[in-house]
């Protein structure tokens, strides 16, 4: 089990058949799910959301299903995930309970579901800048429109 971002951001082992769990509906799971299906691997993006990226903007969305399509990964929205075993990923409807399914011969299971805040530029200038305020990823990861909106916010304060 892998995390979106070390997927991304490092040079970690990824199996030939890939399941991103997409808990947010944002670019982290469409992209990772893009980029993987772009080196070969076999992917299926799992989303309890009506559909995969429903929080992508309408633009930014539609080229990025193109994407996803004509790399033949597999979307499965309104499925939520009640288990993980050694190669499977045992998972159930989010409309309607009794429908389950398991996918079976899963390498690796990648999550897209946040991640961690990102405080280290604000640590490192504690103290040597007079009026440093925490805003955005650095206190907990968002949107890039809520970040905007807290340092437009911040902004009118000052």
């Amino acid at each position: 089990m892998l995390t979106a971002r070390q997927v991304l951001e490092t040079d970690v082992a990824v199996g030939e058949r890939v399941v991103v769990v997409d808990t947010q509906g944002l670019m982290q799971g469409c992209d990772v799910a893009n980029y993987l299906s772009k080196q070969g691997k076999d992917v299926e993006i799992v989303t309890g959301m009506p559909y995969v990226g429903e929080n992508i903007q309408a633009g930014v969305w539609r080229h990025l299903y193109e994407e996803l399509l004509r790399q033949g990964v597999t979307m499965s929205p309104l499925t939520g995930v009640s288990a993980i075993g050694e190669s499977t990923v045992s998972t159930f409807s989010a409309v309607y309970t009794e429908a389950r399914r398991v996918i079976e011969g899963v390498d690796t299971v990648v999550f897209a579901s946040g991640g961690e805040a990102d405080d280290q530029l604000f640590r490192a200038l504690q103290g040597s800048v007079a009026d440093l305020h925490a805003i955005g990823d650095c206190v907990q990861p968002r949107t890039v429109e809520a970040a905007v909106y807290e340092g437009h916010k911040l902004g009118r304060l000052l």
